[in-house]
């Protein structure tokens, strides 16, 4: 049993918390609203309530400036002996507080906001040991045991971790623990508080989420991406940004609904909850917003349910709009949405600033020479490719019917050995002239399955299979001059891909890294499996981090300029003149994308390249493996 000293003590920092809270609410309503008036002193929540202030004004709309009426209500005087409730300071806490024992394993005492955080009465914390700590999940969980092990140094902790709430949901906390010692310093327990932080790491997370979409563009380019970005990251169906077209009248600068670009449109500001918005006012509707609002033609054009904007205001202080994300359900209780908006809008309004500045006359005409430059270059793009198919197409018939060809000389060398008496040395060039005659016939099955049309075919694939397979290839084709190493690590897992897709990347980076090199180098090709880490650099948002193969083609060749990187995967780009297409890498990138995989290039001039293409795994083994044939 924990004595009653402990729990003093914890009752005592509980009361220092309530009022560091009090604090923080009254500092943020004096710079929100304004400074409650000097004939009015602040009084604590914990200092028995002398008095009650009710703010009379709309609760889920700020003006700006915000009017604001204060009115002072009798105080209740308390009860002859009446006495405060330790419970019922606990339960007035957004922390929770706790005593454990030094592993962190038995569970001495327990209170505040314990159910709040983590679905779990503090009789079940204290009585099922364990419980506490098993509720952080397992890679936080390391970390905690690990600031544990540390306390008889350290004597103190703070960590940032998640909680896995018994509904299942995720919650984000900071713990902060202290090593208490008994008289003769031995370690007797840890006393400390968990604070619920789901709301600020959910914030900071969306706002990192939009400021990686939306890159190093300006302008209008930046308002579409902020839209689009900040409808993922909030969750949201609709992000427009506003600015006020005419009296009585706005219109939308970007409109983001529903998952794609929206056409732009002008509404009425002369009612409802958009007349504040366009002087200047916040909003944070959580639900009912088109009830509330029966005649606001912005919400009934977004079907907002739910709904909040913030105003864009330059650096002089001009009001240039309002950016506002809107949804068709209810906010969630633990929504982000009005935090992200603040954080994002001081940008958002030098955009639009940039954004609504007149363009000249020469810039019009440059913008339009630039588009009619573009067509006639999409044009002759269209052109060569259709050209390209065509030819393909014949490409593909006639390796049909050089396959049959092929069969009748593979099946007439056949013969001839067959009727050679043993020993015979003919029997060696029929041989030859069979196993020549079965490549060529690869290379053409291969071609035909190129030609074929219809999507990619998805399927376990044996990548140490495949690689050995096309080697006699590879090396006929990189020709004697240039050698050719194949480094295929034991017991790979299976990659997810199309078959066809996979050998024509391979084929055409070393196609590709064949006529970079000069005779007597080295391309390698390797495959080993990999991890891609979450933050990995130059890792797309839209493909998870997750255990790949990695397939990489090395060369000794001449590298390429930060220029001609910039462009490689380009459709028709090509530094090799007449004797390129610009094909290859374009084709390798669309296949790689479509698998749901990555491309990372390494390329200095003068010191050769290295593109790694990563393929998913199959995320189930299978115990049958390819073994390449042992060296003779």
């Amino acid at each position: 049993m924990i004595t009653a000293s402990p729990i003093e003590a914890l009752l005592r920092e509980a009361l220092d918390r309530l009022a560091q809270q009090e604090q923080r609410t009254a500092a943020l309503e004096a710079a929100v609203f304004g400074t409650v008036p000097p004939s009015v002193p602040p009084a604590p929540l914990s200092s028995a309530l002398a008095q009650t202030v009710r703010i009379t004004e709309t609760p889920t709309v700020s003006h700006w400036p915000a009017p604001r009426k204060v009115e002072l209500l009798p105080a209740s005087t308390p009860a002859p002996g009446a006495t405060v409730s330790p419970a019922a300071v606990m339960a007035a806490l957004d922390d929770a507080f706790w005593s454990v024992a030094p592993d962190g394993q038995s569970v001495l005492f327990a209170g505040g906001a314990v159910e709040r955080l983590y679905g779990l009465t503090a009789h079940e914390l204290q009585t099922q040991r364990g419980r506490w700590i098993d509720a952080v999940p397992a890679d936080d969980r390391e970390r905690l045991r690990l600031a544990f092990s540390l306390l008889p140094e350290a004597g103190s902790f703070s960590l940032e971790h998640r909680i896995a709430h018994s509904s299942g949901r995720i919650r984000w906390a900071v713990t902060s623990g202290k090593l208490i010692r008994d008289s003769e310093g031995r370690p007797l327990r840890v006393d400390g508080s968990t604070t619920d932080i789901t709301r600020k790491a959910r914030a900071r997370d969306a706002v990192l989420t939009v400021l990686d979409g939306v890159g190093a563009v300006t302008a209008g380019d930046f308002l579409v991406k902020l839209a689009r970005y900040l409808c993922i990251a909030c969750a949201v169906r609709a992000v427009v940004v506003v600015e006020p077209h005419a009296p009585g009248e706005a219109r939308t600068v970007v409109a983001w609904i529903g998952g794609r670009a929206g056409a732009p449109f002008t509404f009425d500001t002369s009612a409802g909850l958009v007349r504040d918005l366009v002087a200047g006012g916040s909003a944070f509707v959580p639900s009912g917003a088109r009830a509330r609002y029966l005649n606001d033609p912005l919400l009934l054009k977004l079907r907002a349910e739910a709904f909040a904007a913030e105003p864009l205001i330059d650096a002089a202080g001009c009001l240039l709009g309002f950016v506002a994300v809107a949804d068709d359900r209810p906010f969630d209780a633990d929504t982000d949405a009005p935090t992200v908006l603040r954080a994002l809008v001081p940008r958002a309004a030098v955009e639009l600033a940039r954004a609504i500045e007149a363009p000249t006359v020469s810039e019009l005409q440059t913008r339009l020479t630039a588009a009619e430059e573009r067509a006639v270059a999409t044009e002759n793009a269209l052109r060569a490719t259709a050209n390209l198919a065509d030819a393909g197409r014949l490409a593909a018939g006639i390796a049909h019917d050089f396959h049959n060809m092929l069969g009748v000389i593979i099946g007439n060398a056949d013969l001839i050995r067959e009727g050679l008496p043993s020993g015979d040395s003919r029997a060696e060039f029929a041989e030859t002239i069979a196993q020549t005659a079965q490549t060529i016939a690869i290379v053409s099955r291969q071609l035909v399955a190129l030609s074929k049309p219809g999507g990619p075919n998805f399927a376990p694939l044996d990548v140490a299979a495949a690689l050995h397979s096309l080697a006699p290839m590879l090396r006929r084709l990189t020709e004697r001059k240039i050698v050719l190493e194949l480094d295929v690590a034991p017991n790979l897992p299976l990659a997810r891909a199309d078959a066809t897709d996979f050998d024509r990347v391979v084929l055409n980076l070393v196609l590709n890294a064949r006529d970079a090199s000069r005779p007597g180098s080295t391309i390698t090709v390797r495959a080993a499996t990999a991890r891609a880490e979450p933050g990995h650099r130059g890792w797309p948002a839209e493909t998870a981090p997750n255990e790949y193969i990695a397939i990489t083609v090395s060369d000794q060749g001449s590298g390429m300029t930060p220029e001609v990187r910039a462009r490689m995967f380009d459709l028709f780009f090509t530094t090799k003149g007449d004797r390129g297409n610009g094909l290859g890498l374009a084709t390798v990138s669309a296949a790689v994308r479509a698998a749901s995989g990555h491309i990372e290039v390494e390329s200095e001039p003068g010191w050769g390249t290295t593109i790694r293409i990563y393929w998913p795994q199959v995320p189930e083994p299978n115990p049958s493996r390819f073994s390449p044939p042992a060296e003779c």
